[in-house]
């Protein structure tokens, strides 16, 4: 998929993730982080280096539209991003067991580094409470579950666009 349909993507998926919690009544105890979703689809099937940029580019859209602190998402994205294109020669298969467990780990591993980094702001209380039950667990499960439809979502229409060219 050429770089400007992917940044067409993560657009929208960013506006899903900032607009619908506002919009749709109950969304937010189902709360879907499709933008970490398709950084991680994308950064999956490149080399490192445009990993970096897809995952720095859809975390700093998110600060953006999200009216958080600035370069939290940005940061943690693009360390996931980064490691994701580094390291998926040997982390990815295509089945849905490995998709919904990377899914998993990834959205660990952002949680945590949100956390840090906004912990050193003085914005979390504690690790423990955060963990059980804040949003850690309950975001890596839902994003696991939702992974695996999104993901034969989004290679369908790569497929699409690369018989078309």
């Amino acid at each position: 998929m050429p770089g400007w349909k992917i940044a067409v993507v993560i657009l929208i998926c960013v506006l899903v993730q900032v607009v619908l919690p506002g919009k749709v009544p109950g969304y937010h105890w189902l709360q879907v982080e499709w933008t970490l979703i398709a950084v991680i689809f994308f950064s999956l099937r490149r080399h490192w280096r445009q990993s970096m940029w897809i995952g720095a580019a859809a975390g700093l859209m998110l600060d953006l539209l999200s009216g958080g602190r600035l370069g939290v998402f940005g940061l943690s994205y693009l360390t996931c991003s980064t490691l994701l294109g580094v390291f998926h020669r040997w982390l990815y298969r295509e089945s849905l067991f490995a998709i919904c467990t990377l899914t998993f780990l990834v959205t660990l591993l952002v949680s945590n580094i949100n956390f840090l980094i906004l912990r050193s702001f003085g914005s979390y209380p504690g690790y423990w409470t955060y963990l059980i039950w804040g949003r850690l667990l309950p975001a890596a499960t839902i994003n696991a579950i939702f992974a695996a439809p999104f993901f034969i979502l989004l290679s369908r229409i790569g497929h699409r666009f690369a018989h078309r060219q």
